[in-house]
C-alpha cells in the first residue's frame, strides 16, 4: 500500500530520477563535493530507497539499510557546514 503523495510523484521510477538528478548537481559543487568524495557505493539509489519511504512507498529503505537512524549516524560524523546546508 502507497500514499498518495508516492503515487503524485510518479512512484519508485520517478523518485529514483530526482535521487539521480540530485547527485549530478552535488558531484560538481565544489561546496558539496567533499561530503561526496568518497562514494563506495551507489549513494544516488540509496538515497531513492530513502526518498521513496519517505514520500509513502515501499520501505526498501528500512528493509535494505536500517531506516532513518542508520541514515543519520552515516552522516553525524561528516562536519556539514551550515552553508552546505543551503545549497
Amino acid at each position: 500500500m502507497t500514499t498518495p503523495a508516492y503515487d503524485i510523484i510518479g512512484g519508485t521510477d520517478k523518485i529514483q530520477l530526482l535521487a539521480e538528478a540530485f547527485y549530478q548537481r552535488v558531484l560538481t559543487d565544489p561546496d558539496l563535493l567533499p561530503l561526496f568524495r568518497d562514494l563506495t557505493e551507489n549513494h544516488a539509489e540509496r538515497m531513492g530507497w530513502w526518498l521513496i519511504e519517505i514520500f509513502g512507498g515501499p520501505r526498501v529503505h528500512s528493509t535494505q539499510r536500517g531506516g532513518f537512524a542508520r541514515m543519520v549516524h552515516a552522516h553525524e560524523n561528516l562536519n556539514i557546514r551550515e552553508e552546505q546546508c543551503q545549497k
